[in-house]
């Protein structure tokens, strides 16, 4: 089973996480980017993003696990800010 991550981020910063249950950073995405990793069944896993810039910005996420699993549905985050900004946000799952 995978992961793969998308990012996009425009005039901004973007960092995405995929964090172990043993509070481990398995994987980050930075700004616009793609990558991947396997993740072990029955495992629980922390997705987690923050995006920050000085000025108008637009920021997307796409990740899907292959092969699909109920534990982690498709995300596709898709944010605008018209200025200066800080902001985060993330969940749980467990495959």
């Amino acid at each position: 089973m995978n992961i793969i991550i998308n990012t996009q981020a425009k005039n901004g910063h973007l960092i995405c996480y995929l964090i172990s249950s043993e509070n481990i950073t398995i994987l980050s995405i930075k700004d616009s980017g793609s990558d991947n990793c396997k993740l072990i069944p029955g495992s629980t896993y922390r997705f987690e993003w923050h995006v920050w810039s000085d000025m108008k910005a637009d920021y997307k996420i796409n990740a899907v696990v292959s092969p699909i699993n109920q534990g982690f549905p498709d995300l596709n985050w898709v944010k605008s800010y018209g200025d200066s900004h800080q902001d985060m946000g993330g969940f749980y799952f467990s495959v």
